[in-house]
């Protein structure tokens, strides 16, 4: 079973517990961070943990599982990852498991580095600040100096976990929260694009207390397809068990994952980049998400609702306006009732 505070040190002497966090320890961790949120990497591994202020692993609030979200990719059908769980996969490349890495911190990016098959794999961490919330964008790019062309795609296996110890309501821990993306909350292995979900979501969020729930708490939001931030559209996500799918090192295993089935109580979502061809001499972006807080107001009654719009437009009480005339506005509504519900929606501002 994995502790949510992991990696620590417990101490037991009599009815006394010593908490000791192991990055402490640790000669090789990086950081990076804003008001809202931080970024923890590893610098050899380059494994990414994605904190509330301030950053201090077993004493501060975390949004992922510290040390547990793999990057992977595949560079001309040769596998290379970060995953230290999944076995090595029949097409693992020569130094498949990524654990070399060289890392430095310019300006407010953490960049961690790898050579394999003659290819520099070279990932990029970084805060983005909004007006009330944080996130990290975490991007790879590979740069190919030999005299033919490469094939090349990348993944990213987020294990979730949302942590906050200062948060005085129980439980106030869950490494299994459901996931929300429009128009879906269910309990389930999911695969998208589907037949039920043609379209890739341009988000997906968890609470540290599941819906429904009056006080659900933190929540953590994943941006997959927002061009604004510069991510990268994936090819596709799966939705399931950290436990089941840490054990495959790229892609899925054969027979696949059983989608639609029941999840268990650690929950992650991989996100899978499309193939690119990258010409000799070049370098291309391969792969970009972002994850962090969110700015999602919340009205809980009869149903669940989730306001979403920019926090940045500033209400002018002198002029009685906002300073534009339209303002974009996503609204959604989860009925986790076993019955219908109809209603009206009032929106009232400023």
């Amino acid at each position: 079973m994995k502790n949510l505070f992991s990696p620590l040190l417990w101490i037991l002497a009599s009815f006394v517990v010593l908490i000791v966090p192991l990055e402490t320890l640790s000669a090789q961790t990086f950081k990076t961070n804003n008001v809202f949120i931080y970024g923890v990497v590893e610098g050899t591994t380059g494994l990414i943990t994605v904190m509330l202020p301030n950053g201090r692993v077993g004493t501060d609030g975390q949004l992922n599982f510290y040390a547990h979200s793999y990057f992977s990719c595949n560079i001309n059908n040769q596998v290379f990852t970060n995953n230290d769980v999944a076995g090595k996969p029949a097409n693992a490349g020569v130094g498949w498991q990524l654990n070399d890495g060289q890392s430095n911190k310019t300006g407010d990016t953490i960049f961690t580095v790898w050579v394999r098959s003659g290819v520099q794999i070279t990932q990029e961490v970084f805060p983005i600040a909004f007006s009330r919330s944080g996130q990290i964008m975490i991007r790879w790019r590979f740069a190919n100096p030999t005299a033919s062309t490469v094939k090349v795609a990348c993944q990213y296996l987020n294990d979730i976990a949302i942590v906050d110890p200062h948060d005085p309501s129980l439980p106030n821990a869950d490494d299994g929260p459901i996931l929300f993306y429009p128009n879906s909350y269910r309990d389930a292995w999911q695969r998208i694009p589907s037949a039920a979900m043609l379209e890739m979501p341009p988000f997906y969020v968890g609470f540290l207390r599941d819906l429904p729930n009056a006080n659900p708490g933190i929540s953590a939001l994943g941006n997959l397809d927002n061009p604004s931030l510069g991510t990268i559209k994936p090819s596709q996500i799966t939705i399931g068990d950290w436990t089941i799918m840490a054990n495959t090192s790229f892609g899925h295993p054969t027979p696949d994952w059983l989608i639609g089935t029941a999840l268990g109580s650690d929950n992650a979502i991989l996100i899978e980049f499309p193939f690119q061809s990258i010409a000799s001499k070049s370098t291309a972006l391969v792969g970009a998400t972002t994850y962090g807080t969110s700015e999602l107001e919340m009205c809980n009654n009869a149903v669940f609702a989730l306001a979403n719009y920019p926090h940045t437009l500033i209400w002018n009480s002198t002029a009685n306006k906002y300073p534009v005339t339209t303002i974009p506005l996503d609204l959604y509504i989860i009925n986790l009732n076993p019955w219908p519900v109809t209603g009206t929606v009032d929106i009232t501002t400023g």
